[in-house]
């Protein structure tokens, strides 16, 4: 595969003149990596925290539960709030 394409983006990973990923494409993978580690990271903290939680108040799966899904809730937000100005980006107003 030497092309991928995201969200009407084609990100060409062949050689190009310089010898290397032509530099748009380099930063949209940064960018979706970006938001990918963004999620996990998230999600981690969340689960992390509701462990730490339920080891101090003997509560357990209570806090993990919720850590999940606070983790969840906050990574989803957090990741539809990079994606938004690239999806305005796209839009073709009339008028």
């Amino acid at each position: 595969m030497t092309a991928l394409t995201v969200n009407g983006y084609v990100i060409n990973f062949a050689k190009s003149d310089g010898g290397g990923m032509n530099r748009r494409g380099f930063v949209i993978a940064m960018r979706l990596l970006g938001l990918g580690w963004y999620v996990a990271i998230a999600i981690v903290l969340g689960i992390a925290g509701g462990i730490w939680l339920d080891g101090r108040l003997g509560t357990l799966p209570l806090f993990t539960l919720l850590g999940v899904l606070l983790g969840s809730v906050t990574a989803f937000y957090g990741l539809y709030r990079m994606v938004e100005p690239l999806l305005k980006g796209d839009e073709h107003t009339d008028g």
